[in-house]
């Protein structure tokens, strides 16, 4: 998470779990609750909607308004079943018993224009109704719907990430901000999709468990994300993790909870620990926020996917073993290939499955509810040719990809009402990735921007991130410029040579499974918070 949306209003009262049960659940007025998450941009969208309508009910001593960044107290949003951000709830309406629990009652799923701020009043107003007449006097609503300016309506700027050029040892870094956000999205987002997606029948002791479709997608994208993330550690250790999620599927069918945290909390992912998935604010390296690390993921996967990129990285899978159980298989090649396919697991992902996984993904776990619909609609209506694709196409599936990030970012801009920048990478970082091939409609250069995405995302060989810290002052970035940059990993004390986390001696004849031995007391530290985000 990072800084609660309303922190600094005086008519909007932030909430943790401690408060609210002390102040919600104790008082006798109402209480309205926006539940969001501080990284989801529609939730960065709809706070100046929520803080302008609270401030025209400033006065009224019916009723206060409140907020809860589920970002940083998912297990208590889970645990209340929000499962979508934002929403909003109502407490202590005398006309309706359910609004005295935990879980309030349904007010809005909101959005973020002017038309909706009126729905929502009068929502708002038929509510309190119940509580009799409102005080006659009411605090001056401030500059909002018909005034010459809107700027109340405007978000605070999301924190932007950092913008450095594209090598190998950049690729590094954004290796890292994708492990960090996958770590989050294992233990956040496998809450909101067992809210979504509750097991049938309910189990009132695991309401967080997992089962049916969101157990088969999380199944089925630990599959992918084992086969494709360029780090040999990363893929053991998610390879690990998809072992529990399907021996869990295979078995009872349902993943309870308790399991998979107890499994999140025994391993890291590389250098990442699990710390990071109650907050990965004060780790990221280049990233600000969490969706600026799944958009790091998927664009690492679509690239991997690539060839000739997957068959470099599945023959180094292969080459390391698959985890099962806890274990590595390190056996000749035709016992390697039986374990591949007793665990169900294609060594070499498609780059039309790698689309299709991480549209699951998105669908399943992904908290921004109105996110996740704009992402699954523009892949169902085969938006920018993804239909044409072939499922071999890697370079068509990559720039798919990043055709669609660019148009997020555009459209997220716009319904802020702030200048459209130039698609990423822009003229200073890829000035051929602009030069239009003469006959082709699009005014980039496909070539030229998918080398730009192998070069950014994935490093140029199978990566071991290094057993110490990353440097983490802010003389870091300060002793380069934003096109041309170093970055210097300090990897303990014995440099890059150090970056071997274990050996295994077996005869690859025989057919046994064997432990590993690694160097697990190694874990990545956060950045200096002087560096903000």
């Amino acid at each position: 998470g990072g800084k609660p949306l309303f922190a600094d209003s005086a008519d909007v009262v932030e909430l943790t779990p401690g408060r609210f049960n002390a102040t919600v659940l104790s008082s006798k007025e109402a209480w309205l609750v926006d539940y969001y998450a501080d990284w989801c941009p529609h939730c960065q969208n709809f706070a100046p909607v929520w803080q302008h309508v609270a401030s025209q009910y400033s006065g009224d001593s019916r009723v206060t308004f409140g907020a809860m960044d589920c970002a940083l107290y998912m297990d208590f949003c889970a645990g209340i079943k929000v499962g979508a951000y934002p929403t909003m709830r109502a407490y202590n309406l005398p006309d309706a018993p359910d609004s005295a629990g935990e879980a309030g009652v349904a007010l809005h799923e909101g959005d973020y224009n002017l038309d909706e701020e009126q729905e929502l009043k009068g929502l708002i107003d038929a509510k309190l109704a119940a509580l009799g007449p409102a005080p006659l006097t009411l605090a001056p609503a401030p500059a909002g719907p018909g005034a010459p300016a809107t700027s109340w309506l405007l978000p605070a700027p999301a924190p932007a990430p950092k913008e450095i050029s594209a090598t190998s040892d950049s690729a590094v870094l954004r290796l890292i901000d994708a492990e960090l956000a996958l770590v989050y999205a294992l233990r956040q987002g496998t809450a909101t999709a067992a809210v979504r997606r509750p097991v049938e029948p309910p189990d009132p002791s695991d309401p967080l468990a997992l089962g049916g479709e969101a157990l088969a997608e999380l199944v089925a994208w630990l599959d992918l994300v084992s086969r494709l993330l360029p780090s040999s550690r990363g893929r053991r250790d998610v390879a690990e993790l998809a072992a529990v999620a399907r021996s869990a599927q295979q078995g009872s069918g349902v993943l309870p909870r308790a399991a998979w945290l107890l499994a999140l909390d025994e391993r890291k992912v590389d250098l990442v620990g699990p710390q990071v998935g109650q907050d990965p604010a004060p780790y990221w390296r280049l990233c600000a926020t969490y969706t600026c690390g799944l958009w790091t993921l998927f664009h690492i996967l679509t690239v991997a996917a690539a060839d000739p990129i997957s068959r470099r990285l599945a023959a180094a899978a292969e080459d390391d073993g698959i985890a099962r159980d806890g274990r590595r298989l390190r056996e000749g090649p035709a016992v390697r290939q039986r374990g591949l396919e007793e665990a169900g697991v294609s060594a070499s992902p498609t780059p039309g499955e790698t689309l299709q996984r991480i549209r699951g993904f998105v669908e399943n776990f992904f908290g921004c509810e109105e996110c996740s619909k704009h992402f699954v609609a523009t892949y169902d209506s085969c938006q920018f040719g993804r239909c044409a694709l072939e499922a071999t196409d890697g370079q068509g599936s990559a720039l798919w990809l990043w055709q669609v990030h660019n148009n997020v970012t555009a459209r997220v801009a716009g319904e802020r009402g702030r200048a459209v920048l130039d698609p990423w990478p822009n003229l200073a970082f890829c000035e051929q990735c602009w030069g239009q091939v003469p006959g082709a409609p699009e005014r980039w250069n496909p070539t030229a921007v998918f080398d730009y995405l192998t070069f950014a995302f994935v490093p140029p060989d199978d990566t071991v991130v290094g057993s110490g810290p990353l440097m983490g002052a802010d003389s870091f970035f300060s002793s380069f410029s934003s096109n041309t940059i170093f970055v210097g990993l300090v990897l303990g004390g014995s440099g890059i040579a150090g970056i071997l986390w274990w050996s295994l001696h077996r005869d690859k004849e025989q057919g046994e499974w064997f432990e590993v031995q690694d160097h697990e007391d190694n874990e990545l530290s956060p950045i200096s918070s002087s560096m903000g985000n």
